[in-house]
């Protein structure tokens, strides 16, 4: 796609997504400002980002702090843009993620709040924060477990001893209710249980002025929005399409393959040169003697020399080859 044809494809996606999230926010006696759309950017290009901040999105979510980092660092022109971390945070990583988001959607432990508070420049002023709450008690989930109204005074305890960081800012809770097969109504009651869990928790300290309550992706966003009262929806590829950008760790898995197949290859070749300059098995040495097992079952059966000369080393040579072309080219097709 041409650079004119993502923006025409962004603007397009987000004037449809803003009418829906309007109707629904109206479908629940609220306004449509009342509602912010969180563009998950997570595996984006920075091109599509582009287009989209261009459409009106100001506020964009990473859930890899190693390449929403870069990324924001490359859209640093964009002056009104806001990154928020909608993924799990891991302690060793807080210091990165304390200075470069306005927002983290995930805290679920009192370390992590610890961590975040400790790293926080004051300069930059107190990190919003939103506790992630698990409401399906399903171990995949991270959060804080809050199956049963019984183990609310558990959030409540939680939410109290955030106060003593000065450098946060608690101002709302966030789930992911489960991903059903069915159609998204299955989440009403997920988006109905944080909502009230948000109202019991003001009412029982008012000075947690909990307002914000992040749910809702493109599965589902409408019924987050008129069911829950969601103040915040993540979306993604209803917004953005499809992802085109690869993980690092998947640019990782690629190079290994490449160097991985190549070490390989100079191996087989190395054999083939041994065995023309060594006719004779019994000279070739440690390389044929490693070699030759793996070489021997699979395809010595279905290959035969001819005038003394071992093909099997070629053919596995053009398969070693093949596989390698073949993973890096599915893995590829990830990569813008």
């Amino acid at each position: 796609m041409s650079e004119l044809d993502i923006v025409e494809a962004m603007q397009s996606r987000y004037t449809q997504v803003m009418a829906r999230v309007a109707d629904a926010a109206r479908r629940s006696g609220r306004k449509p400002q009342d509602v912010l759309v969180l563009a998950v950017s997570k595996l984006q290009s920075v091109e599509k980002i582009r287009a989209v901040y261009s459409a009106g999105i100001r506020a964009f979510g990473e859930s890899y702090v190693e390449e929403a980092l870069p990324k924001i660092e490359s859209l640093n022109d964009l002056s009104e843009a806001r990154w928020e971390m909608v993924g799990h945070v891991q302690s060793r990583k807080a210091k990165l993620v304390a200075n470069a988001f306005s927002r983290i959607h995930s805290l679920g432990t009192q370390k992590l709040a610890r961590l975040l508070d400790r790293h926080r420049e004051p300069g930059n002023g107190p990190l919003d924060v939103l506790m992630q709450v698990n409401l399906s008690g399903e171990d995949s989930k991270q959060g804080i477990v809050a199956t049963k109204r019984e183990t609310w005074r558990d959030v409540l305890a939680f939410a109290q001893e955030l106060k003593a960081y000065p450098n946060l800012r608690l101002t709302g809770l966030m789930t992911m209710p489960p991903l059903f097969d069915d159609p998204p109504e299955h989440n009403r009651p997920y988006f109905r249980q944080l909502r009230e869990l948000r109202d019991y928790l003001n009412e029982q300290d008012p000075s947690l002025n909990l307002t914000e309550l992040s749910m809702g992706t493109s599965y589902d966003f409408e019924i987050a929005v008129e069911e829950g009262g969601a103040t915040i929806v993540r979306l993604g590829s209803i917004l953005l399409g499809g992802k085109t950008v690869l993980r690092s760790e998947m640019k990782g898995v690629i190079t290994a393959v490449n160097i991985l197949g190549q070490l390989l290859a100079v191996l087989v070749v190395l054999y083939v040169i041994i065995q023309m300059i060594f006719p004779n098995s019994e000279r070739r040495g440690v390389l044929a003697r490693l070699l030759d097992p793996i070489l021997a079952p699979p395809i010595r059966k279905r290959v035969k020399p001819y005038k003394g000369f071992d093909f099997a080393p070629l053919i596995l040579l053009v398969l070693i080859l093949l596989v390698e072309i073949v993973v890096v080219a599915v893995l590829g097709r990830f990569v813008k």
